[in-house]
């Protein structure tokens, strides 16, 4: 018992010694096709010093937009994203003209079993660089069988930080 309390003491005690800035946004939403659309922005990490250590989440970003709907009949149709531009009341407008087609989906029930019964398709587009942290709005086309719906979903900012522990994040992982 005593040769585990030493180690745990020393990492208490070691505290936490890592700040991460998250500059993330709350996710965003829209209706298209009978169905919503979710739109989110995921920052990447970036090293801000590295005495102390902090890291910066956020610029460069990826939108991610996912359509989802409760219609199963629309499986296996075609379908294809168009991610138009991001823009910010600021005066940033990033035309970024992202287009992803593919096949409506639905969750192979064999492999998730608590999946919703939910037919789905998503998009990307990264290396988006915002550099203020105010609303952003996204806006694009979901074409389904030839048939546009234009989308438009307004992000709202969220800043938060936390502290962690380089050594026991470092052990936990293993």
């Amino acid at each position: 018992m005593k040769k585990l309390l030493i180690p745990i003491l020393i990492i208490l005690l070691s505290g936490c010694s890592h700040l991460y800035k998250h500059y993330d946004y709350e996710a965003g939403r829209s209706q298209a096709h009978g169905g919503e659309v979710t739109v989110v922005l995921n920052g990447g990490f970036s090293v801000e010093s590295k005495s102390p250590s902090i890291t910066k989440v956020g610029s460069p970003y990826c939108v991610v937009v996912y359509w989802h709907s409760k219609n199963l009949a629309l499986e296996g149709n075609d379908i294809e994203t168009r991610i138009l531009s991001v823009t910010q009341e600021s005066g940033l407008e990033i035309r970024v003209n992202a287009t992803k087609q593919g096949k409506i989906k639905t969750p192979n029930k064999r492999f998730h079993p608590d999946a919703e019964d939910k037919s789905y398709f998503n998009a990307a587009a990264c290396d988006l660089v915002i550099e203020l942290h105010e609303p952003v709005t996204v806006q694009g086309v979901i074409v389904i069988n030839g048939v546009e719906h234009e989308f438009k979903a307004r992000l709202e900012p969220k800043y938060w930080q936390e502290h962690r522990n380089d050594t026991f994040d470092g052990i936990m992982s293993v």
